[in-house]
């Protein structure tokens, strides 16, 4: 059966969700980010909950040791991944709905990081970490803004 990742990366933290569906197969936070209070909670199967505090952990180290525990728990997971989702903050007018990410859209987006600059730097290295990590046949972003124009 068919997996995706859902990835939302937040001004001081990160979601990201395995699912199959509508089962969630596995959950990881990463909270307060950039702090000596920075932490990775994985939530991989019932018998498998771990909190690892980690100081001043950052977005990319975090997606980095998330993807590392997906390797060691749910490797066969990995196989089955034929999307990546991310939540980016602003779209500005350019995008009303999900898209499909491509280059074109990745630099349209890269224009807009002014309207939300805390954020779309952040919400950018998600998308480009699970990019890198995960090469499913299709990512989209959802665009946070799209259901307020």
């Amino acid at each position: 059966m068919q997996c995706f990742i859902v990835v939302n990366a937040g001004s001081s933290s990160l979601k990201l969700a395995i699912l199959e569906e509508e089962k969630q197969l596995a959950g990881f936070s990463a909270e307060h980010l950039n702090s000596k209070e920075s932490k990775i909670t994985a939530f991989v199967s019932p018998s498998y909950k771990d909190t690892k505090y980690i100081a001043n952990l950052n977005y990319e180290e975090s997606l980095r040791q998330i993807f590392e525990i997906i390797k060691a728990e749910k490797k066969e997971v990995l196989r089955r991944i034929t999307a990546v989702g991310h939540r980016i903050v602003h779209g500005g007018e350019h995008f009303t709905q999900a898209v499909v990410v491509d280059k074109a859209v990745m630099e349209k987006i890269d224009a807009l990081s002014h309207l939300a600059p805390l954020y779309v730097y952040v919400d950018f290295g998600g998308v480009h970490f699970a990019n890198m990590r995960v090469l499913p046949s299709q990512r989209t972003v959802t665009i946070q803004t799209a259901s307020r124009l």
